[in-house]
């Protein structure tokens, strides 16, 4: 019996009880390669294992390995327990129709509005030849319906060409099967099904799936013609090519043709530069974000997790790492567990042995999953030159899922990090690396010492750091109660999520969930805005004090409020809160003077009454 029908039958032994959920967890992974053979066998799909995080295939050629061969698909999915399972449409012989539901959507309504769709656009309406087809409800809530393909109607694969959101998934595509299970623990599941999948036999609805619509009859009205007939000349070449070439032109090839004819036409225009084109929108379909922490590290991009040394950003960066590697999620996500994922950390400061192990230890970090990054000549380091060769490592990975840069500046090397162009040049691949993996990349960074209103202007010496990065927590201790924290100071991606607190200590790692009363001030010991406001209303009294008898020179005033700890911008902002009157000196310098609302009124002298000159009279005789 082979390992994947083993573990598909629970025959595998499970070693301790220590490591029994992981086990389990191998076992159910190993089943879905055993699903995949099942795939090729009973139903003949050509099948290849994808990457649970970005559905890409994980073979060296694409989906072009897909293969039905027992030995093949054992072999690939022992080296890649997790995978999902793709399957090649063309040579499976499927059209795979791919609708997503808005929020709340049911299958029928779905089939309904896809009908609809179609009949705006002047064809029959497709819902009711779906209705019966095999379906499998998708993680992000959409639906794939399964159809046959027929020789006679050769359907390429399109993107909302059949009507909005509707996609095909056919020549020259691949679908992820169900069973497959996504790297955030969510499944492709049917929906109703599993049943026999009926070959397409309805022109009408082949010709809706190929989007092949007829020239529209409009009237082309003068100062349009010339484009207007490219366009159609484009569109009847396509028909032509599809319909009697034997065989047919690559579309590319196509393409190159109605390139030369549209030449004279695009000749008038501005030229672009090389690599430029513009893209409608209508195009871009909306994409949800995923998170590795829920509001706080994002899927595909970079975050920076930044504080002053001794702050516990190295620490906390393995903390983030135990519940990747684990498979639990951290403080504040509420989300299920997660399948363990592979961690890489590039640490230019710390010892493998001596540090980065013990603290992941203390952390609880799986270190079957977190892997560093090592050459075998010593004194090579990593730079952003070997992105390239990471990637293929990373491939060999069951569930690559972040990566942990630390610190940044080593990365950069001799860039002028106080320069906007030289650091976002510098930077571009990371970013692109970020997304084209759909890994988390979290970069450690030191704060600078520059004293200002802003924190996240001590982020970096240039502001690019802040610009090209999704996300920044900040990681610190309260001086005044010694607690630990990560605030978010930068979200573009979602609101703001609440500080986490934490602790260290000699027996390890412990989170203490979300902290409302931890903000990013307390955490660098700056005034927050109720104390900056509680010291300007010391500074006006005692400005009121000192000038209630009378206008000062300017420079006695400062030194007066300093020696009672104001600051001079402090004393400032309490001078243009008072209105305070300033006048020159014959000297060159200035008074400052109370405006009359604030002086304090000097009591008249009381005039003589002839009483008291009597009085005085009398005495003086």
């Amino acid at each position: 019996m082979s390992e994947i029908e083993k573990a598909a039958s629970g025959e595998t032994a499970l070693s301790s009880s220590g490591r029994r959920n992981e086990s389990v967890q191998s076992a159910q992974h190993i089943s879905t390669g055993s699903q995949a053979l099942q795939y090729a066998q009973e139903r003949g799909w050509f099948v290849f294992p994808c990457n649970p995080a970005t559905k890409r295939p994980i073979t060296d050629h694409s989906f072009k390995d897909a293969s039905i061969d027992p030995d093949v698909i054992m072999a690939w999915w022992r080296k890649h327990p997790h995978a999902m399972i793709g399957v090649d449409c063309e040579r499976s012989k499927l059209v795979v129709v791919d609708v997503d539901l808005y929020h709340g959507e049911a299958v029928s309504e779905a089939l309904e509005r896809l009908c609809e769709a179609t009949q705006a656009t002047g064809w029959a309406g497709i819902g009711n030849e779906l209705a019966d087809a095999p379906c499998v409800r998708t993680p992000s809530g959409g639906l794939h319906f399964y159809l046959g393909a027929n020789p006679e109607y050769p359907i390429k694969k399109s993107e909302s060409k059949v009507a909005p959101y509707i996609d095909v998934r056919a020549i020259g595509a691949y679908i992820v099967a169900p069973g497959s299970e996504r790297s955030d623990g969510r499944r492709y599941e049917w929906e109703n099904g599993p049943s026999d999948i009926i070959e397409i036999s309805s022109k009408d609805l082949a010709r809706t799936l190929a989007a092949d619509k007829p020239t529209p009859k409009v009237t082309i009205s003068e100062g349009s013609r010339n484009s207007r007939l490219t366009s159609i000349a484009g569109t009847v070449l396509q028909e032509v090519n599809r319909t009697l070439c034997n065989p047919p032109l690559p579309a590319k090839e196509v393409d190159s043709i109605v390139h030369s004819i549209t030449k004279r036409e695009l000749a008038k225009e501005p030229k672009p530069e090389a690599g430029l084109y513009l893209e409608s929108f209508s195009r871009i379909e909306p994409q949800k974000v995923e998170w590795e922490w829920d509001s706080r590290i994002p899927q595909g991009k970079v975050t920076l997790l930044v504080g002053d040394p001794g702050g516990g950003k190295s620490f906390l960066s393995l903390a983030i790492a135990a519940g990747i590697t684990r498979g639990t999620r951290l403080p504040g996500d509420n989300r299920p567990d997660a399948l363990p994922g592979d961690v890489i950390i590039m640490n230019f400061e710390d010892g493998a042995a001596d540090t980065i192990r013990p603290r992941a230890d203390l952390c609880r970090v799986n270190t079957d999953r977190l892997h560093r990054v090592a050459f075998k000549d010593e004194f090579t380091s990593f730079s952003l030159d070997h992105l390239a060769e990471l990637e293929k490592m990373m491939d060999r990975l069951p569930n690559p899922r972040m990566v942990i840069i630390d610190p940044i500046a080593n990365l950069l090397g001799a860039t002028d990090t106080a320069k906007d162009n030289k650091v976002r040049a510098s930077l571009a691949p990371l970013v692109a690396f970020a997304e084209r993996r759909n890994v988390a990349v979290v970069c450690v960074m030191h704060l600078n010492k520059t004293e200002t209103q802003k924190v996240i202007y001590r982020v970096g010496g240039s502001i690019a750091f802040i610009g090209f990065v999704r996300s920044v927590l900040l990681v610190g201790v309260d001086e005044e109660s010694g607690r630990r924290s990560v605030v978010p100071i930068k979200h573009n991606l979602c609101k703001a999520a609440k500080a986490v607190e934490f602790t260290i200590s000699d027996t390890g790692f412990a989170w203490n969930g979300e902290a409302d009363d931890l903000g990013a001030e307390q955490m660098l010991g700056m005034p927050t805005a109720k104390d900056k406001q509680s010291q300007r209303d010391k500074a006006r009294t005692f400005l009121v004090e000192i000038l209630k008898n009378g206008a000062l020179e300017a420079n006695e005033v400062y030194a007066r409020c300093a020696s009672e700890n104001h600051s001079k911008r402090t004393v400032d902002r309490a001078c243009q809160e008072l209105a305070i009157v300033k006048g020159k000196t014959g000297g060159g310098g200035w008074t400052w003077e109370l405006p009359p609302a604030y002086k304090v009124p000097v009591p008249p002298v009381p005039s003589p009454s002839l009483s008291t000159l009597s009085t005085l009279s009398t005495l003086s005789i």
